[in-house]
This record gives C-alpha cells, structure tokens and sequence, in this order.
C-alpha cells in the first residue's frame, strides 16, 4: 500500500493582510469621478482618508455623483469600506479643487467589526448643510434643553435704532466700586430685652458693614433672632475682640442683643 502525502504552506490572517496592504495617495479633479484601481491585488478592504475641505463620495459604480453614491466620507475623517468577497477597484468624487485622498487596501478577514466600521460615518465639526429659519424651528419640549453655544464676539452688529437683545438685571448688592464710601460711629445700651444692633433709631442706609466692640463690663449675647436670649444668643464679654458682620445691603441682615440682665453699653461702626 502507498501512502501519498501533500505538503501545504499556511498563511496566517496577518501575513496575508501584510503581504496585500497597499497604499495610494489619490488627486481628483472638481466634479469629476476617478477610479481607483487595485492592479496587482484584489482587496475586501479599504481605509479612505479624505485630506480635502468636502464632502467625498464612493461607489463601486462608475456613475458615482452627490446624489448617487453608497458611501460618504466626511472633509477630515477616516472610512473603513468592507466586503466579504475582494473587488478590483472604487470610484470617488468630490466637488472642491483642493485636497488629496489617502488609500489604503488590503485582503482580510471580513467580521462583523468590518460590517459596523463600513456603515458608520464619523461626524466631522464645520459641515455647512443650508440654511435654517430659527422662527420656524417647533418648540422644545420642557426641560433644560441645550441647542448649542453662540459667540457673541463674532455676531454682526445691530442696525440702528432701538435696538433691543434682552433684559439684564443687575443685583443692587454688587459694589462696583469696593470698598466703604461712607461709615459712622456711636453708642447703644444693650438691655434684658433683645433689640436690634445699630446707631440711632435705624440702621445707616445700605448698610454694608456692622461692626460690635465688646461691653467695658460683663457680657452681651448677640444673634439673628428677634428673641434672642442669654442661652441661644452668642456672647461677647469684656476683653473680647470685635465682632464684624459684612451685609448685602439689599438682604436687610439684622443683629439682635440682649444683655446679662445689666444695661451695657457697647461701641459702633456702621459703614455703607
């Protein structure tokens, strides 16, 4: 009996890939449809890079135009074309005079990677589509929606007249200025029963800043109830540091104090 045996060299996935990758770089003319041919391989892949400002359309019909293509290539972005049996070449056109297109082909396994990279487009940013009327646009749907950003910087200017682009309030608290342009001095008798912190009989006008220096005997208490008293107030005694309050003058902020059940008599700084 003889026995005949068949000697047989294996290509890995990878070689073959190696051994078919090919590179061309592609100069088309505005409008018109170009092949690209692949003379001494026959791939089922292609990676097309579009170098110009516009749009790139694909076919493997030589009719291929803006309005009759199977693939598009965004101006910037990359595009994987698979196919699960090899071909001998595409066709492209773009409408722009500047540009080159980069391809690159080879023979490879066709997955279902293959599948989802030849059917995604990736967005490119700068794309002009047309025109759109904003006033015809329907609404939003209720929510925080957000449509985009607006440079300000580079809109044009407004036609003359009055011209409106919105209301801006402005908090009365902010000081433009900084700083105090005004303060005075003077005394109050804190006694048993709370009362409010200030000089004279109301606080100076847009009052913004209180300060409260300690009694020269015993102790006071001091807080933001009407009711404050010994055991829910804050004490400041003889010897103590001053005690500041920066108010927002449109806040109407009130301190209150009450005494240890002494009449003490206590020094002021208003400043607005």
């Amino acid at each position: 009996m003889r026995q005949e045996v068949k000697s047989k060299m294996s290509v890995t996935k990878e070689e073959l890939m190696q051994q078919t990758w090919r590179e061309q770089v592609v100069e088309l003319t505005d409008g018109l449809s170009q092949p690209v041919y692949f003379s001494d391989t026959r791939p089922n892949h292609v990676i097309i890079t579009n170098l110009s400002d516009a749009a790139l359309y694909v076919s493997f019909d030589s009719a291929v135009s803006q309005t009759l293509y199977q693939y598009i290539v965004a101006p910037g972005a990359t595009k994987v074309i698979a196919k699960p049996t090899p071909f001998y070449n595409i066709f492209v056109i773009r409408y722009s005079p500047r540009g080159v297109v980069n391809v690159f082909s080879y023979l490879g396994e066709f997955t279902a990677a293959s599948v989802a990279q030849t059917l995604d487009t990736t967005a490119q940013q700068n794309i002009q589509i047309g025109e759109v009327a904003v006033s015809q646009l329907p609404p939003l749907p209720s929510g925080l929606n957000t449509i985009g950003r607006v440079d300000v910087t580079t809109l044009p200017p407004l036609p003359p007249g009055n011209s409106k682009i919105g209301i801006v309030g402005l908090d009365d608290s902010v000081d433009f200025d900084g700083g105090l342009s005004n303060f005075k001095t003077g005394v109050m008798t804190v006694t048993a029963t709370a009362t409010s912190v200030k000089i004279g009989a109301s606080p100076m006008t847009k009052r913004k800043q209180l300060i409260m220096l300690p009694p020269s005997d015993g102790t006071i208490y001091w807080g933001s109830d009407p009711g404050v008293t010994a055991s829910t107030g804050i004490p400041l005694s003889a010897g103590d540091g001053n005690v500041t309050f920066d108010i927002k003058p449109s806040s109407n902020m009130t301190i209150y104090a009450v005494s240890d059940g002494t009449d003490r008599v206590i020094k002021l700084i208003e400043g607005a």
